[in-house]
């Protein structure tokens, strides 16, 4: 507002990495991947270069579950960016009635004004957040606008007597409404014109053009699926990636990380790719088997956390759509070698879980745990992990923090990763190029001499830009 902060995040003024990504993950729901990056040792008091907090990003995006996870850090409670706001400011900023209800009970300071004179009731549009308020302020009016009654919207505003009574009956209620962005049963309408091709008549040279595609994609993955299309190879972006993953020698590492990229075209790659894969009847475990057996897993939280959203979202439509149909259909799976096979799958596995948001967190928990376990990233340090620890780190992760994913169901999946290396979700070596077979079956590991000389000098370039990270 106006030039101010208003809990928005300024990455590159934050020393540490994993410092860095708490900031990120505190303005989402990702309370696993939050209580991970604690357990690892991020400083939970870190502030960006406007001195905003975790708890300013968490209040700023509406998250009941990790605003009640920073408030255990009591000195964030009144603590001011730059502009002055605390985080109560931003709750009352944004309307979020639940979070400033919670803030207040565990005694953030309502009466702190900010650099413009504002207390937070002063900046309070909406009523019964600003009733909130105005309550916990023993009944103080603020000095700034009124917010708007609810009459006007065609509501009505609540009496004095029964304002309050119910809020934490309601306060799941009142999270939900709170969060940002579309309702949670809308799917996300994804839209994005494919060029059409400058060339045509390719078919004889595919084979060529392929190779070429493939050597560009291991220097600029955008470049790659460009020339794919224009060529008329492919007639979307998302073909094209089939293709070279299927046909060329593509760095499998550089593909995963690439499809974690913000770019806008990256969302429809993934969610189409994803789609086409055998998720089926697949559990936790063999679900990131099946889509990291062809993709690289990416080193980077963020890059890691837009591919497991896209899984689970994909993976829950499916199963659901499979429940709704009424046919329960049983799906052989081929043996894989060293998997115990042990987790719940399919149909069942959906039962256990209220949510495509819970799947999600336990496939972001499940891919900690493993490099926790085995090693091999630096965001992770190696080290040992008991069950109970980990069922830990995922308490409250089922509806809305209110309850866990069954012991028994977590059990399993732990019990799975930690007696058993899975190769999918290990790290990238150096002295290997992961690449595809040509029958697009499991992947191989090719030593970079033996590449051809534009292929072997893109895997130095990416390496290189890797290290540099």
């Amino acid at each position: 507002v106006n030039g101010e902060p208003v809990g928005r995040i300024l990455e590159e003024n934050v020393l540490s990495q994993t410092d860095c990504d708490l900031l990120s993950f505190a303005g989402s729901s990702a309370l696993v991947t939050v209580r991970w990056l604690l357990y690892l040792g991020a400083n939970a008091e870190v502030a960006d270069g406007n001195n905003t907090s975790a708890l300013h990003a968490a209040c700023r995006s509406g998250s009941l579950v990790l605003v009640k996870q920073f408030i255990k850090q009591t000195v964030l409670l009144n603590s001011q960016d730059v502009a002055g706001w605390t985080p109560l400011h931003i709750a009352a900023h944004m309307g979020r009635k639940a979070v400033a209800l919670r803030l207040l009970q565990a005694r953030a300071d309502p009466s702190i004004v900010n650099s413009r004179g504002l207390k937070p009731a002063d900046l309070c549009k909406d009523t019964g957040t600003y009733q909130v308020i105005v309550r916990f302020s023993g009944g103080e009016q603020a000095n700034g606008p009124r917010p708007f009654a609810r009459g006007v919207l065609g509501g009505s505003s609540p009496s004095p007597a029964n304002a309050f009574h119910d809020e934490e009956a309601d306060e799941a209620g009142e999270a939900l409404s709170d969060l940002v962005g579309l309702p949670q049963q809308c799917e996300p309408e994804l839209f994005f014109v494919n060029p059409r091709p400058v060339f045509h008549h390719t078919a004889v040279h595919r084979k060529a053009l392929l190779s070429l595609a493939s050597a560009i994609f291991n220097l600029q993955p955008s470049h790659g699926l460009a020339l794919v299309v224009l060529m008329g190879l492919e007639e979307s972006y998302t073909g094209a990636m089939k293709v070279l993953l299927k046909h060329g020698a593509v760095s499998r590492q550089l593909a995963g990380s690439f499809l974690g990229e913000p770019l806008s075209v990256c969302p429809l790659i993934r969610f189409s790719y994803f789609d086409g894969l055998p998720l089926l009847n697949t559990g936790v475990v063999s679900c990131l088997r099946t889509v990291f057996s062809s993709l690289g897993i990416p080193q980077e939280l963020q890059k890691l956390d837009r591919l497991l959203w896209a899984i689970a979202s994909v993976w829950w439509r499916k199963h659901k759509a499979l429940r709704d149909s009424g046919r329960a259909v049983a799906i052989k799976q081929q043996p894989r070698a060293n998997h115990l096979g042990a987790e719940f799958t399919g149909l069942e596995l959906l039962s256990y879980l209220s949510s495509q948001e819970v799947l999600y967190q336990l496939l972001y928990s499940s891919v900690l745990l493993h490099r926790r376990v085995w090693g091999g990233y630096s965001s992770v340090p190696l080290g040992p992990m008991d069950l109970e620890t980990w069922a830990e780190l995922n308490s409250g992760i089922e509806r809305h923090g209110e309850d866990d994913v069954p012991m028994h169901v977590q059990t399993r999946i732990f019990t799975d990763i930690s007696t058993s290396r899975v190769p999918e979700l290990s790290a990238w070596e150096r002295g290997n190029l992961a690449l595809v077979t040509q029958n697009g079956v499991g992947a191989e590991s090719i030593p970079e001499e033996a590449l051809p000389g534009p292929i072997g000098a893109a895997t130095d370039a990416y390496l290189a830009a890797e290290s540099r990270k």
